[in-house]
């Protein structure tokens, strides 16, 4: 195990529930051989591996008084305004900067600090922050990540639908609430300038209707298409 990792008490019981028979039955020199190496293992001091080797039991017991609450509401709520100060960060990178935060935050009336909780906030360990940090994530409201179809039940309620252009004025289906009518194309008033331009090609054709080539419908018989000017033309 590298030198940088720890070993958890489960971790610590479970060696020394693998090494206590080698060292109930080994002699004075082989038992402080054990102890060294024990020792190295788990960080523990010799005089506890020898209580912990020479136990019957080495289950953990249940705890048979909890303890007090050492925190208070008053540390919550400091820890709450740090923690969305930063952007929500995790408890290893909050907790060395606890206080410097605080300190500017009370410097600018955001965060009325004590003796008391400055104390408090430069002993409390990273696991009891990220305790707190759960139950904060949990009152936070954030936006619904169940996939689109809760995301988008705002919009599902919207009477709208795609249809082809082609489509004759009716109510749309398949949707509650009032009847919704689509735009016939057909019934729709021309623009303005469309009349104009119907009137310049009469006048260029001799008063006869007729539209440009280039829109692909024929000239009347007996009418001649206006001719433009040349651009590449000089002037005058």
């Amino acid at each position: 195990m590298p030198d940088s990792e720890e070993m958890t008490i489960d971790e610590r019981r479970k060696c020394i529930k693998r090494m206590q028979a080698s060292y109930l039955g080994a002699d004075r020199t082989e038992r402080g051989r054990l102890l060294s190496h024990l020792e190295e293992l788990t960080a523990l001091d010799r005089k506890t591996l020898i209580r912990l080797l020479r136990s019957a039991e080495l289950t953990r017991r249940p705890r048979a008084r909890q303890r007090g609450r050492v925190y208070g509401i008053a540390l919550d709520d400091a820890l709450r305004v740090i923690w969305e100060t930063l952007d929500d960060v995790c408890a290893e990178r909050l907790t060395p900067v606890l206080v410097p935060t605080a300190r500017r935050l009370a410097a600018h009336g955001e965060l009325v600090l004590t003796d008391e909780l400055v104390a408090q906030l430069g002993r409390i360990s990273i696991a009891s922050i990220q305790r707190r940090l759960t139950r904060l994530g949990q009152d936070t409201a954030r936006l619904p990540r169940k996939g689109p179809e809760r995301a988008n039940r705002v919009a599902r309620a919207i009477p709208m639908q795609r249809i082809p252009w082609d489509t004759e004025a009716g109510p749309l289906r398949g949707r509650s609430g009032p009847p919704q009518w689509t735009v016939d194309p057909r019934r729709l008033r021309p623009h303005p300038a469309a009349g104009r331009r119907r009137d310049r090609l009469e006048r260029a054709g001799g008063g006869a209707r007729a539209q440009p080539a280039g829109d692909g419908a024929r000239l009347p018989p007996g009418a001649r298409a206006a001719a433009l000017p040349d651009p590449r033309a000089a002037p005058g």
